[in-house]
């Protein structure tokens, strides 16, 4: 049985879904949505479901929550192209669209704010066990040191201790 492949356009984002009545959808949708939802595609086909998975697995680094993605308006194009998807609006009166390249690019930079953030503290881990590492080797030389009588060693030793620590 043929569906619609929609996608909307509310509040920054971009919905990817599917729906035997496009209006009905819309409706359903907007009641829980604070942003006017507008259709800006759609594609009426017998592979729907298969579209959309397709559609959502390529844009799976974009996805903000459920079926809603954070894209700009070249990516936007690049789905509607790829899979002959009947417009809705004109780019033209789409233009408040373009600001989204720059939520993309805030996007991307968190994305890689994130995987630094995430580099610095599995450095930060091994530097703090490679510390405690070497502290626990001064302790034990220095009990070593004790044991047969070096307080000069031991000395020698705290000094270093306290340049390396």
């Amino acid at each position: 049985m043929k569906k619609y492949v929609y996608i909307f356009y509310a509040g920054g984002n971009f919905k990817i879904g599917v729906a035997n009545n496009i209006k009905s959808r819309i409706k359903v949708l907007q009641t829980g949505c604070p942003y006017k939802i507008i259709v800006l595609a759609h594609l009426y086909t017998l592979d729907a479901f298969k579209i959309e998975l397709e559609i959502h697995k390529k844009l799976q680094r974009y996805n903000t929550i459920g079926e809603w993605f954070t894209i700009n308006i070249d990516i936007y194009n690049s789905i509607v192209n790829s899979y002959n998807f009947i417009k809705a609006v004109d780019d033209s009166e789409i233009d408040y669209i373009n600001p989204l390249s720059e939520r993309f690019e805030d996007f991307e930079k968190l994305i890689n704010y994130e995987a630094i953030s995430e580099k610095y503290f599995d450095l930060k881990a091994n530097f703090d066990f490679r510390i405690e590492k070497i502290s626990r080797e001064f302790k034990y030389k220095e009990k070593q040191l004790e044991e047969i009588g070096y307080n000069k060693a031991i000395e020698a030793l705290q000094n270093v201790k306290k340049y390396v620590l």
